[in-house]
């Protein structure tokens, strides 16, 4: 029973660990959402393709991570090792994000996003539905007391933990 439980908790943990690898892989380029995730999760796991997971795949994947991490390949990941390998998984999740984001805008279809595309999607409904609920005395002039006042949503969240 004990050797469940703990080959359970290391399980568990080697998930918590790859979750940061995980999240940089992107489902269909959507959010991930419950079953989006779910779907992500196991496509990254499941290493025979069987649309099950193994405690032997899950030991695999980290394997691998674990050995893209060892730059100097002693066997042990100092904290510059893993620090450089977290940075690439968020730069290769941020490229993949900006790229999505081109694509919805991208209008002639030449993977760059020029001066009028980027216009047009600044002038978007939903970008037009945000500043109106910002502007709260309605005066089409958003300010900076009109967006400390109020609740904007994640997007006001992320952007005030980010010291903004």
């Amino acid at each position: 029973m004990k050797d469940t439980i703990s080959g359970a908790a290391a399980a568990l943990a080697a998930l918590a660990v790859l979750a940061g690898p995980l999240a940089a892989h992107e489902v269909d380029r959507g959010p991930f959402g419950r079953d989006g995730f779910h779907a992500a999760l196991l496509g990254f796991l499941d290493g025979n393709d069987d649309a099950g997971i193994t405690i032997e795949e899950i030991n695999a994947t980290w394997a691998a991570l674990f050995g893209d991490a060892d730059s100097d390949g002693d066997g042990r990941l100092s904290a510059e090792e893993l620090a450089d390998v977290t940075e690439l998984w968020r730069t290769e999740r941020r490229l993949r994000r900006v790229e999505t984001w081109i694509e919805g805008y991208d209008s002639d279809g030449d993977g760059l996003l020029s001066l009028d595309e980027a216009t047009a999607a600044a002038g978007s409904e939903r970008v037009e539905r945000m500043l109106r609920r910002l502007d709260g005395d309605g005066d089409g002039v958003v300010t900076r007391a009109e967006m400390d006042a109020g609740d904007h949503g994640r997007w006001h969240r992320r952007w005030k933990k980010r010291g903004h």
